[in-house]
């Protein structure tokens, strides 16, 4: 899906501000592309 910010700025708005809350929760964990990684995502997933 392509948006435009001209057209849909509440929208845009919206995900921006949704994103930067989960990205600071502290869920995410950085990813190295290894093996072991690899591996660690394919259980999560």
């Amino acid at each position: 899906m392509r948006l435009s910010a001209h057209d849909n700025d509440g929208v845009l708005s919206k995900f921006q501000a949704a994103f930067d809350s989960y990205w600071e929760e502290g869920e995410f964990e950085p990813y190295a592309a290894s093996e072991i990684e690899g591996r660690r995502f394919d259980r999560a997933v």
